[in-house]
C-alpha cells in the first residue's frame, strides 16, 4: 500500500546557509545580506516553477511548512530576492499575521500592512507597499493583529483582495508568507488562492507528527502541492546528507 505521507515528490533541497544562520533565534535583519544569496542553490525551484508556469500561469506563489521554525519565512524572503534578480517584479506579502516578522527580517516599519488592507478594501494597495529595490516590494502584516476577526478572513473578503492583487500593474509575481499549514484553519481562503504551493520540511522530519498532520490537511482540502523541499537548516544535518 502506498504511504500517503510520502506521496508528495521531493523536488530538491536547500543546503545549510551559514550567512543566514540563527536569524530567527536572534531576531536579526538580513536586508544587507540579500545580495549574497547563493543563486545556484535555488535553481531547482526556478526550473520547477517555470516548468509549471508553461502549463498554466503562476501569479501567486508560496512556500509553506508543517510547523514553525522550519525556515519557511526566510525561504520566502530569499526566493523573492532570487526571482527579483531574474528581472521579475516581485511582491512579498507577510500573511502570517499571527506571528509576523517579515518586517523585522527586512528592517522596515510595520505600521500599515495586510491586515489594514483587508479591514478596509477601499484603501489602495500601493499605500502599503515598501520598496526593497526596483524589483522587490513588500507588504508587511500590519498592526491589526486580531487574526480571529471574521471580517478580515471571510471568503469573500480574501477573494476580493486577491483579485485586486492580480490586477496590480508592474507586479509579475506575488509571494505569500503564510502561517504553517498545520494552522490552515486560521486562513483557509488564503491557501486556496495560491496558484503554486510548495512545502518545506526539515531533513529527517518526514515521520514528524506535524508533517503528517499537514499532509492530512492537504488531502482533506484538496490543495495542489506538487513538490516537497528539504531544508538542511543546520550544519549537522547538512553533513549527514547521504
Amino acid at each position: 500500500m502506498e504511504n500517503k505521507y510520502n506521496s508528495i515528490p521531493i523536488i530538491g533541497s536547500i543546503p545549510y546557509l551559514k550567512t543566514f544562520e540563527n536569524v530567527r533565534e536572534e531576531n536579526k535583519s538580513i536586508r544587507k545580506k540579500l545580495n549574497s544569496i547563493p543563486l545556484k542553490d535555488f535553481l531547482f525551484i526556478h526550473n520547477f516553477f517555470f516548468g509549471i508556469n508553461k502549463i498554466y500561469p503562476i501569479k501567486i506563489f508560496s512556500i509553506t511548512s508543517s510547523s514553525s521554525n522550519e525556515g519557511k519565512s526566510l525561504t520566502n524572503i530569499l526566493l523573492a530576492k532570487f526571482f527579483s534578480l531574474l528581472n521579475l517584479k516581485v511582491l512579498l506579502i507577510d500573511g502570517d499575521i499571527r506571528r509576523a516578522h517579515i518586517h523585522t527580517r527586512l528592517n522596515i516599519k510595520n505600521k500599515f500592512g495586510l491586515s489594514e488592507l483587508l479591514y478596509n478594501q477601499n484603501i489602495p494597495i500601493k499605500r502599503a507597499i515598501h520598496s526593497i529595490d526596483n524589483n522587490f516590494k513588500v507588504i508587511t502584516a500590519g498592526v491589526r493583529r486580531n487574526y480571529l476577526d471574521e471580517k478580515l478572513f471571510k471568503k469573500d473578503n480574501i477573494n476580493l483582495f486577491n483579485k485586486r492583487l492580480r490586477q496590480l500593474k508592474n507586479i509579475d509575481l506575488i509571494i505569500y508568507d503564510l502561517c504553517p499549514i498545520s494552522k490552515f484553519d486560521f486562513y483557509p481562503e488564503f491557501y486556496k488562492e495560491i496558484d503554486l504551493l510548495l512545502m518545506l520540511v526539515l531533513h529527517g522530519y518526514l515521520e514528524d507528527k506535524e508533517y503528517k498532520k499537514s499532509i492530512r490537511t492537504i488531502i482533506k482540502n484538496n490543495l495542489f502541492v506538487p513538490g516537497l523541499i528539504f531544508n538542511f537548516k543546520n550544519h549537522k544535518n547538512c553533513q549527514n546528507l547521504v
